[in-house]
């Protein structure tokens, strides 16, 4: 590809040959022909379409870069991208030369997804249907819907017992040799080598977050969280093809969509592992034998401590929902809603964001308000949760009744309830029509004179919705794209942006 200006890159065509890549290597996968794989992942990695869109995604990911990278430059990161071993930059560069380390920054990050690029087609091919945890296309609200339709599937049983358990990221990455991912990958030398760079650089730090590991002075990215997340996906999936070994009720030619009549079913989503069976003393059992895979085959410390089994009649929180079956006379349902820790962190939160803005204007607020109210309530919707929303609101209208006359004493109680909740005003969000008195508005003028105004919405105004979701046993890298686009459009009308709209009456 003679290629003369970044601006000139076909970005269409340049994704359709890279994905053609992709989906051999997955089919190769799926065949269990690993010659094939590995010879894909070294033609995919040395193209220069693959290497253009890492350098694209590099750039786009790090926004926050203050170096301006033109079109001359990205081509000279593209002529020089090569898998060399990852080093932190001298400290001599550190201190003069701080364009040096953000080049650097985007030189790393770039390779981190070419690696991304020619491992994930390979392990979607490997996966099992029910980890579910950082792949493409599989969320959170897949694993819940997965663990609610089975739970309402069984909801007849006369017994159903949960044993949860969350492995802790810290001490995997903290403990686990590298050896162990690379000898499990067992990939090509040039992604394998820099993986090992990659990980020993990683592994010596302390500094851990929940899905990987960062350190103020490296040069590694948000790729690089993406690549960790993989490998914890690698380590999740084993301990899920040890617990379906255990559990000899499996059948992986079941379709997954369909409710499976098992004993026991685990699911999993990053490092959130829940057993759904029907037999006490079997998943007293496996409570043992997982214990000891954890210990011998990560070696690392677990408490018995942490893994819990519960009766479905006490409950279990999974992903931050509270799964439960409950008795109405002479049948049972069962319901799954947001948990009491995360409501009582979601008004911890709405409380912090408030005592930090005493002294800020009405307008303000609800700017530094609503996106946090707005994410909480997108991600509950899926459940039980319309009780649970009205109390939130009641909520969430103390806190901001108590700032609102707080800030102003002086004046009147009725004058302050109208300033800042005016009555006699319609709302519209989600095409419905809302007449409230106590939602919180505010004005701010503009420079050319002209005022703009803002409302905070009430989060009962989020109507509780039924989640699209998906087969377990499709992939990104089908040949059946018909599929994927009609799902992300039913998600994408499911879930359009919250734009409430005020009318003064």
């Amino acid at each position: 590809m003679n290629l003369q200006k970044w601006d000139d890159v076909n970005w269409e065509l340049v994704q359709k040959r890279v994905f053609r890549y992709q989906r051999r290597i997955y089919e190769a996968s799926k065949r269990g022909d690993k010659n094939v794989v590995k010879a894909l992942q070294i033609r995919l990695i040395s193209s220069i379409d693959s290497k253009l869109l890492a350098i694209e995604q590099a750039t786009n990911n790090l926004n926050d870069v203050s170096v301006n990278l033109n079109s001359e430059k990205k081509l000279k990161i593209l002529q020089r991208l090569k898998f060399t071993k990852t080093k932190q930059a001298p400290i001599s560069k550190i201190n003069s030369d701080i364009n040096y380390i953000k080049k650097q920054k985007i030189e790393n990050e770039a390779k981190n997804n070419l690696c991304l690029l020619a491992l994930e087609p390979e392990w979607e091919g490997l996966f099992l249907p029910n980890c579910y945890g950082y792949r493409p296309e599989k969320t959170k609200h897949d694993a819940i819907a997965a663990v609610n339709s089975y739970l309402k599937h069984n909801e007849s049983e006369k017994e159903l017992y949960s044993l949860t358990f969350k492995l802790n990221v810290n001490d995997i990455f903290y403990s686990i040799d590298p050896e162990i991912f690379l000898n499990k990958m067992n990939t090509t030398l040039k992604v394998q080598e820099h993986l090992r760079s990659l990980l020993q650089l990683s592994f010596k730090k302390k500094e851990i977050t929940k899905i990987g590991i960062r350190h103020k002075s490296s040069l590694l990215g948000k790729a690089k969280d993406k690549l960790i997340s993989f490998l914890l996906t690698l380590i999740v999936n084993d301990l899920l093809e040890f617990l379906l070994k255990i559990t000899t009720f499996y059948n992986p030619q079941v379709n997954s969509n369909e409710p499976l009549n098992l004993h026991y079913i685990p699911i999993s989503y990053g490092s959130n592992i829940v057993i759904i069976g029907n037999n006490l003393k079997q998943l007293e059992k496996f409570k043992t034998q997982i214990l000891h895979w954890i210990t011998t085959q990560l070696k690392i410390e677990f408490k018995e401590d942490n893994l819990k089994i519960k009766s479905l009649f006490e409950g279990f929180e999974f992903l931050g929902h509270s799964f439960i079956l409950i008795k109405q006379k002479s049948h049972r349902k069962f319901k799954y809603f947001p948990s009491r820790k995360s409501q009582q962190t979601f008004l911890l939160d709405i409380r912090e964001i408030i005592q930090k803005n005493k002294a800020s204007s009405s307008y303000q607020l609800i700017n530094n308000l609503k996106p946090k109210i707005l994410a909480w309530g997108k991600y509950y919707r899926y459940s039980d949760c319309r009780i649970i929303f009205r109390k939130m609101s009641h909520y969430i209208l103390q806190k901001l009744r108590a700032w609102a006359f707080r800030i102003n004493k002086k004046s009147g109680r009725k004058v302050v309830k109208e300033k800042y909740f005016p009555s006699n005003k319609k709302y519209y969000f989600e095409g419905v029509c809302y007449h409230d008195n106590w939602i919180l508005n505010g004005k701010k003028k503009q420079a050319d004179g002209k005022t703009k105004e803002n409302c905070l919405i009430n989060l009962a105004w989020i109507k509780q919705r039924n989640w699209v979701q998906v087969d377990n046993l499709r992939s990104i890298y089908d040949e059946d794209q018909t599929y994927w686009r009609v799902r992300n459009l039913l998600v994408k009308q499911k879930n359009k942006n919250f734009k409430p709209i005020i009318i003064s009456t």
